[in-house]
């Protein structure tokens, strides 16, 4: 009696400890689920970083306009200080002053944008790294078992280079708007049939 309920334990036991060993099942991520959810992940930090670009540039761009218009209002006071008029000295004063606030502020804005788009930069280099990793476990595993789905060093360097393009390509559709591939390409003076052929 009691060797059979050992055995039925032992049994039960097994039957669910399957599922976190067997390939397809929920409970054990095979290398092609891992590399979806690493391409997806690279696909949301890729956007948020052409975000974090986007507003670091316009940043660095206002950061221009205040320091030019600083410029000029120092040109202003420097005109009023010859002219010895002490009003129009004390309102050139005033508004230097405020410029050069407002410059010290988008100074700081600048830097902190600029900081978040090299921290995305990072990050996106990271899940590259991720993705290639994975690749060259799953080429491993498939030395292993003779299996070749995942190919050799150089499936995982042209596989790297085709999820750059796929990267640019969608960089590219974004930039062009609601244009056609054709229309696109048309525009910009080369053949779709020869992207294509490319691609």
């Amino acid at each position: 009696m009691q060797s059979r309920r050992l055995l039925l334990n032992a049994s039960i036991a097994l039957l669910l400890a399957i599922p976190a060993f067997a390939p397809g099942v929920s409970g054990a991520q095979t290398a092609e689920e891992r590399l979806q959810a690493q391409r997806e992940r690279l696909r949301a930090d890729r956007e948020k970083q052409r975000a974090a670009q986007d507003k670091a540039k316009t940043s660095q761009a206002e950061l221009q306009k205040d320091r030019e218009q600083a410029r000029k209002d120092r040109a202003e006071l420097e005109a009023a200080r010859k002219s010895g008029d002490p009003a129009r000295v004390k309102a050139a004063e005033d508004k230097y002053k405020a410029s050069r606030q407002e410059t010290q502020a988008s100074r700081k804005q600048a830097a902190a944008d600029r900081e978040r788009a090299q921290r995305g930069q990072r990050r996106v280099e990271r899940d590259r790294e991720r993705m290639r990793d994975t690749r060259e476990r799953a080429r491993r595993d498939d030395d292993r078992r003779g299996d070749r789905r995942y190919g050799d060093r150089r499936d995982d360097r042209r596989e790297a280079r085709r999820e750059e393009r796929r990267e640019e390509r969608g960089a590219a559709r974004e930039d062009r708007g609601s244009k056609g591939k054709k229309d696109w390409a048309h525009s910009e003076k080369k053949g779709y049939g020869k992207r294509k052929r490319e691609e």
